[in-house]
């Protein structure tokens, strides 16, 4: 039996060591720097990764683009019959400015041609002409 002990003694013995030799080569390799590098694989996860990338913001762009469109399109629903009335009052004021225009025109050409009177006197054929325009017109 004492033959036997030192049997399965020493069979433990070199189980031990060799499971401890294991673990320190295991170690070993992961500690080294190597610098070894499996450039085909790298170059296919960095084009993995550049075309997932490059989706993901083309498609968020793309997303942005439509969420303000529809935005515009809500605003000109919103806003549209007030853009109209505002276009409207817009061209009445640059007639009525064009007429006025005009008529002031007018008054300084009356001036001009009789330089020996005034302005104030041109206002004052005015508001005879009116007053006779009126006087004709009841």
């Amino acid at each position: 039996m004492g033959q036997m002990s030192t049997n399965t003694s020493q069979v433990l013995t070199k189980i031990f060591v060799a499971s401890g030799d294991r673990q320190l080569s295991r170690l070993q390799r992961f500690v080294q720097l190597t610098e070894e590098v499996d450039v085909t694989d790298v170059g296919e996860q960095y084009a993995m990764v550049s075309s997932t990338l490059g989706d993901a913001v083309r498609k968020s762009l793309q997303d942005v683009m439509a969420f303000r469109r529809s935005l515009v399109e809500e605003r000109l629903r919103f806003h549209g019959e007030q853009l109209r009335s505002l276009e409207e009052f817009r061209r009445g004021a640059m007639n009525e400015l064009k007429e006025l225009e005009g008529r002031r025109a007018a008054l300084l050409r009356s001036v001009g041609e009789d330089t020996g009177t005034s302005l104030q006197g041109a206002f004052a054929r005015l508001a005879k002409r009116q007053v006779e325009v009126e006087c004709v017109s009841s």
